[in-house]
C-alpha cells in the first residue's frame, strides 16, 4: 500500500481545518504535496484528492461497482434522504432510479417550467425595497424553494402549502449548519439526546408525510397524465421491466431533489450576483445581450452562470469509496479509502484558467472545457442530474434581476466564503441597494 503524502496533523484537527475553513486546507495541502495527497478526516477515514485532470478521468470512467458513491454519501445524507434515494444507492438500484429520474429534468419537460422561474423571480424582487440595503441570499433561497413547490412537487402557495414549507425551511435549515459535517460522526443511540437532532428528525418525519399525501392525491388524480410537474411524470415512469416506482421510493427522491436543488443553486445565484456587480463589464455585456436578444440564447449571461461556479465553486469535492484495492496514478489505494477529485482545486488550475481569481465570463466563450476540466456537477454516471435544470434556473432569475433592476453592491469588502452544511456560501451574503426600477422585459428564452 501507498497513499500520497498528506497533512500529519491528528485527523480530529484536520476534520476541524476542513469543517472551519475548507477552501484554504485544500490550497495548503496542494501547495505542500502536489496535485495529489491524502487527508485523514476523524470519523470518516483517509482520502485522496486530486486535481489531476487523468486521474479524475479514472476516477469518473472506473469500473462503479468499486467506487461506490452511494455508500461514500450514505453518512451525511441518509437521515435527510432516505434509503433509496439515488445519491446513496449504488450498482443496478442507482442505475434504475437515475434513468427514471432524468426524463423531467431535461429536455422540453424541462424547459417547459422557464415561464414559472421568471413569474416567481419577478414576484420575489418586486418586493425588494428601492434605496435600502438588502441581503439577496434569503430571497435566492425562496424562489428556488417556490421553483421546487411548483415544477417539482406540483403545489401551489395555498394554505395547506404553508405547514410543508415552514417545515421545509427549518429543516433545511438545520441540515445546512457547518454542524451538518461533525453530526453523522454521533453515534445513534446517542443523538436522540440533543434537541436539535430531535427536531430535525421530526421535521423530515412531517415533510415526508406531507409528500406520502401529495402522493397519494397524485396517484388519484384524473388530471395526471396532463400534469407537467416532476412528481407527475415520475408517478407514470415505469424501469426496464415496466415496474413503477413505490411510494417511498418517490419521497425518497423528491426528498433528493429537494436538498440538492435547492441551496445549491440559492448558492450559486447569491454569488453570481456578487460577481457580476463587482466586475462592471459583465454587467454592461449582460445588460447590452438581454435588451438587445430577448429571444435569443443568451450566451454570454449563459458563460457568466458557468463563470460563476468555477470562480465560486458551491460543493469543492466529490468522493468515491473503494470497494477493493485500487492502483491510481502510481499509487496502491487500499479499499476503504475515498478517491476524491478536487473540484476547487481543478477550478483554480492556471494552466486551464489564468489568472484563476478573476471573474471572466469571457473564458467559456473562447473555448469549450472538457468534462474533467469544468466539473460543478461532479461527474461520471454520478454527475448532477438537475445541471441543466439549475442552469436554466439560474439563467432566468439572472435575466429578470439585470432587466429589471438597477442595482449596486451595499457592501464592497472581498467576499470570503463560509460553509453552509457541505455548501461554500458568501460570508454576510451578498448586499444590494436596488437604485431604480426599470421596465419589465419582454418574453425571452433562456434554457
Amino acid at each position: 500500500m501507498t497513499l500520497p503524502a498528506g497533512p500529519k496533523l491528528p485527523s480530529f484537527v484536520q476534520l476541524l481545518a476542513w469543517t472551519a475553513r475548507p477552501l484554504q486546507f485544500l490550497e495548503w495541502c496542494s501547495a505542500r504535496y502536489g496535485e495529489t495527497f491524502t487527508v485523514n478526516l476523524a470519523g470518516y477515514g483517509r482520502f485522496v484528492l486530486t486535481s489531476n485532470l487523468a486521474l479524475i478521468e479514472e476516477t469518473f470512467t472506473g469500473d462503479p461497482a468499486l467506487l461506490h458513491s452511494g455508500e461514500a454519501n450514505d453518512k451525511v445524507f441518509r437521515d435527510a434522504l432516505g434509503r433509496r434515494s439515488v445519491l446513496v444507492l449504488d450498482d443496478a438500484p442507482h442505475a434504475r432510479q437515475r434513468k427514471l429520474l432524468m426524463p423531467p429534468l431535461h429536455g422540453d419537460r424541462m424547459r417547459a417550467h422557464v415561464a414559472t422561474m421568471r413569474r416567481l423571480t419577478l414576484e420575489e424582487i418586486g418586493r425588494w425595497p428601492l434605496g435600502r440595503p438588502l441581503t439577496v441570499d434569503a430571497s435566492m433561497r425562496e424562489i428556488t424553494l417556490q421553483v421546487i413547490l411548483k415544477t417539482v412537487f406540483g403545489l401551489e402557495a395555498e394554505a395547506g402549502s404553508r405547514e410543508l414549507i415552514e417545515r421545509l425551511q427549518e429543516m433545511l435549515d438545520m441540515a445546512v449548519t457547518p454542524l451538518a459535517i461533525v453530526a453523522p460522526l454521533v453515534p445513534e443511540w446517542l443523538r436522540p439526546r440533543f434537541r436539535r437532532w430531535r427536531v430535525f428528525l421530526e421535521n423530515v418525519t412531517a415533510v415526508r408525510a406531507r409528500l406520502r399525501e401529495a402522493i397519494a392525491r397524485g396517484r388519484a388524480a384524473a388530471d395526471l397524465g396532463q400534469r407537467p410537474d416532476v412528481l407527475a411524470i415520475l408517478l407514470q415512469a415505469r424501469d426496464e421491466s415496466g415496474r413503477p416506482m413505490d411510494d417511498e421510493e418517490v419521497v425518497d427522491e423528491l426528498m433528493t431533489l429537494l436538498l440538492a436543488g435547492y441551496d445549491t443553486t440559492a448558492a450559486s445565484l447569491s454569488w453570481a450576483v456578487r460577481d457580476i456587480l463587482e466586475t462592471p463589464e459583465a454587467e454592461r455585456k449582460i445588460r447590452a445581450e438581454l435588451a438587445a436578444a430577448p429571444g435569443g440564447r443568451l450566451e454570454y449571461l449563459e458563460a457568466a452562470c458557468k463563470e460563476t461556479m468555477r470562480h465560486r465553486t458551491v460543493v469543492p469535492l466529490v468522493n468515491r469509496l473503494l470497494k477493493a484495492p485500487l492502483t491510481l496514478g502510481g499509487f496502491e489505494l487500499p479499499a476503504g479509502v475515498r478517491v476524491c477529485p478536487a473540484i476547487h482545486l481543478v477550478h483554480r488550475r492556471t494552466d486551464l484558467y489564468p489568472d484563476p481569481d478573476a471573474f471572466r465570463p469571457e473564458r467559456f466563450l473562447e473555448r469549450k472545457f472538457g468534462p474533467y476540466e469544468w466539473l460543478p456537477f461532479g461527474g461520471g454516471d454520478r454527475r448532477c442530474l438537475g445541471m441543466a435544470f439549475a442552469l436554466a434556473e439560474m439563467k432566468a432569475v439572472l435575466a429578470e434581476l439585470f432587466s429589471t433592476l438597477k442595482l449596486e453592491l451595499a457592501d464592497e469588502t472581498p467576499a470570503k466564503a463560509t460553509r453552509r452544511g457541505i455548501l461554500l456560501v458568501p460570508k454576510g451574503g451578498t448586499r444590494v441597494v436596488v437604485r431604480e426600477r426599470l421596465a419589465p422585459a419582454p418574453e425571452r428564452a433562456v434554457a
